[in-house]
């Protein structure tokens, strides 16, 4: 499994999407349609990309903080 999400400063989900690709490798901008960053109000978030195997074993592979003005 791959997911995406944007969590607010209280680490609060805004957004998030999870896919199941059955493949080795996944493009992420797949999931661009689903992070609305142009309808966020102004504020301090993170951005996270976590990776899970089949046994359910995850590792967070992205962890960004950014700033919407």
């Amino acid at each position: 499994a791959v997911t995406v999400g944007v969590y607010d400063k209280n680490n609060k989900r805004v957004y998030s999407k999870t896919v199941y690709p059955a493949a080795m490798s996944y493009d992420l901008s797949n999931l661009d349609k689903y992070i609305l960053f142009n309808q966020l109000p102004p504020g301090l978030y993170s951005y996270q990309v976590v990776a899970a195997n089949a046994q359910d074993t995850s590792i967070i592979l992205s962890n960004q903080t950014f700033r919407v003005n």
